[in-house]
């Protein structure tokens, strides 16, 4: 699996996939998925499709960064009940890092990371404190 690393901590404005570090069971990428407005974010196999691509723009206080579906770019990742919802606009920022052992997603107070309790197949992506595993890291793939 390709990282795309920089210079900077932060990752580039542009279109990704944001692949989960560990693969599923039967050894499949699983990708963040769009399930559409209001509903929870969860883990396909990547196959590149369009509800798998994802737009990463900075934020106007040039630490943090929000994240859009590419087939909705009215709408950002926001939190939901323990998990992330994608939402209407609301200031939902993020700051993303690369890491050695891949990228970590935290909100904009880095308080809180996203992960995955399993890697499985639809798998609703959550967040919450840091467990240093690679369920909280995340490959972002150029799309």
């Amino acid at each position: 699996m390709a990282n795309t690393t920089s210079g900077s901590p932060m990752f580039h404005q542009g279109t990704y996939y944001i692949v989960n570090r560990m693969l599923s069971p039967s050894g499949q990428k699983l990708a963040l998925t769009f399930n559409g407005e209001n509903n929870t974010v969860t883990v396909t196999p990547l196959i590149n499709a369009h509800n798998q691509a994802w737009a990463i723009r900075d934020h106007t206080d040039g630490k943090t960064q929000s994240v859009s579906p590419v087939s909705s770019p009215r709408l950002q990742i926001g939190m939901g009940s323990g998990v992330i919802k994608v939402l209407s606009p609301g200031g939902y920022v993020w700051t993303l890092r690369n890491t050695p052992s891949g990228a970590t997603i935290q909100d904009g107070g880095v308080t809180v990371f996203w992960g995955l309790a399993e890697a499985q197949v639809d798998q609703p992506v959550a967040f919450g404190k840091e467990a240093a595993n690679v369920h909280q890291r995340w490959v972002m793939i150029p799309a």
